[in-house]
């Protein structure tokens, strides 16, 4: 299970514009946020600062830094927030992933560590700085969260770092040690918030996650199957499916057991995810049925993967646990069904077509490999 939560949480360390990007369109699938509340919750955060100062020279010493530009453009992005259902499909599903990505960056890791840094013994920055980082790991999955953190920290100081040095403001503090305590809570506030963020969303995690076997699931498979074909065309590369279920599965678990049913799928698991590259997605689909989504494999490719499949479970026996507790090995067949996409595919489709294969497999008596292509 850790293992594939691990793989479930690959690219924290992909600090790519693409990655980043991809990361947290993926986060808001797995875990919708709701953009008005963010609106609202964003809009407070940025203008809040602004109310703190007590008279008009404060505001207009304020109003010559950098800081009110940057603030301006961060509430402008988030009245802009309110009205993302008029702005047309196309552009929404080409372009919003950006911008919702931009808004989480600018507004809060970005915007609260430039502030920090020109000031650090300011309390309200030091305020400033650990909402934020409540409001990301709220509003974000949490490995995007920590990515844009980083990255958030990283442009914010470097602002701020060149707002002190070349820009030498008289309104602003400068002290080592200071920044150094500043950063320490800001460590704290944050260590504390991802921590109380991976309790909650990894208790969720199992919407995508199957327990048993620690592969993705059926969900995984409604969330993601529609951008993983979108992005295989957009780079003009071969993407595959195939459907294997174990034959005679039910005569399995009631004259062996339950347990020995779960063993079976377990093992079975461990053996497809072994099997296929790293790139390859591994699914367990329901009851005895496993998917893999291939990537950049054709048709031959893929029934090259479905015949080794098909090998591995009929030529190693299955270990499993027996009603009296003794472990014995138990040999096991599996139909497969398989197909590739094509021009006219969509989701869907490629789902029809994959469950197609897998049913005749099964009509022909089990224990063969069907390509849904090749049959009318």
């Amino acid at each position: 299970m850790s293992t594939r939560l691990s793989q479930f949480n690959m690219g924290i360390t992909d600090f790519t514009l693409r990655g980043i990007i991809r990361r947290v369109a993926m986060g808001s699938k797995l875990y919708p946020p709701h953009y008005y509340r963010f609106a609202i919750i964003c809009l407070l955060y940025c203008l809040c600062p602004l109310f703190a100062f007590s008279n008009a020279m404060e505001i207009r010493s304020y109003t010559t830094s950098t800081g009110l530009s940057l603030r301006a453009v961060a509430i402008i992005a988030c009245c802009f927030l309110f009205f993302h259902k008029l702005i047309p499909i196309y552009y929404r599903n080409r372009y919003y992933n950006l911008y919702w990505c931009a808004l989480l960056l600018w507004c809060l890791p970005m915007l609260a560590s430039y502030q920090l840094f020109l000031d650090p013994t300011n309390t309200l920055w030091l305020t400033n700085a650990g909402v934020a980082g409540i409001i990301l790991f709220s509003f974000a999955e949490q490995g995007s969260a920590l990515l844009l953190l980083c990255v958030g920290i990283l442009i914010g100081s470097t602002l701020g770092f060149c707002n002190l040095k070349f820009l030498g403001h008289e309104d602003i503090t400068h002290d080592n040690a200071n920044h150094y305590v500043s950063y320490t809570y800001l460590f704290v506030t944050i260590m504390a918030t991802w921590e109380l963020a991976c309790k909650i969303k990894d208790s969720t995690s199992l919407t995508v996650i199957n327990k048993l076997t620690g592969l993705y699931n059926k969900r995984y498979v409604e969330l993601f199957l529609t951008d993983i074909i979108e992005e295989a065309r957009k780079h003009d590369k071969a993407l595959s499916i195939l459907a294997l279920s174990v034959d005679d599965f039910d005569h399995i678990t009631t004259s062996l057991g339950e347990n020995a049913g779960s063993m079976v799928l377990q093992e079975l698991g461990n053996r497809i995810r072994h099997s296929v590259w790293h790139r390859d997605i591994c699914i367990y689909y329901d009851e005895a049925k496993f998917v893999v989504v291939m990537n950049d494999t054709n048709d031959l490719e893929v029934k090259t993967v479905a015949e080794r499949l098909h090998e591995l479970v009929n030529i190693y026996p299955l270990t499993v646990c027996n009603t009296n507790g003794s472990y014995s090995q138990h040999e096991c067949t599996a139909s497969i069904g398989f197909t590739t996409l094509l021009a006219h595919d969509n989701a869907e489709s490629l789902l029809v077509k994959m469950n197609k294969g897998l049913r005749i497999a099964q009509s022909r008596g089990g224990n063969v490999v069907v390509d849904a292509e090749q049959v009318e």
